[in-house]
């Protein structure tokens, strides 16, 4: 089971999905307690936006699952942040869990 960590430090076990077509969701940043911080923080811009609303779509493609994942965040300011390496290690993680 995957325990992860959701607004308001509310902390919650997915242990399955069924059915699913697509997933929406609002991603904060949070220290080590889970409370809010915001993006500098982390060494983030100070133009990164304090929330993002994350939308993940599930389809099947030649016998596989193909995930799509949109993330509220302007291109140019994820580019100079480095959000898709963030992402990347987040889906080698996934691929890891499901292997």
């Amino acid at each position: 089971m995957n325990s992860f960590l959701i607004r308001d430090s509310l902390k919650d076990t997915l242990t399955k999905l069924q059915n699913l077509l697509s997933l929406v969701y609002t991603d904060y940043f949070a220290d080590e307690k889970g409370n809010l911080v915001p993006p500098t923080h982390y060494g983030l811009s100070p133009d990164f936006p304090p929330e993002m609303l994350v939308t993940v779509t599930f389809e099947e493609h030649e016998g596989k699952t193909k995930l799509t994942m949109q993330q509220s965040v302007p291109e140019s300011v994820a580019e100079c942040n480095g959000v898709w390496q963030g992402w990347n290690e987040s889906f080698d993680k996934l691929a890891e869990n499901l292997g």
